[in-house]
């Protein structure tokens, strides 16, 4: 019942998926690959609270 996909025209015409989708998000593999490289550039967590340029 309702809209689950939140598909737009450009989703349905090109058969991709809407990045505004509430499941199946590939979140776990997403940290898997950006979490090894916040640790490699020393990012912690003053650096993204203070939106520190660097």
């Amino acid at each position: 019942m309702g809209d689950k996909e939140h598909k737009r025209k450009t989703d349905i015409l090109t058969g991709s998926i809407s990045p505004q989708q509430f499941y199946s998000a590939p979140v776990s593999l997403m940290f898997f690959e950006g979490a090894p490289r916040l640790v490699r550039e020393n990012v912690t967590i003053s650096h993204l609270r203070n939106g520190d340029p660097s």
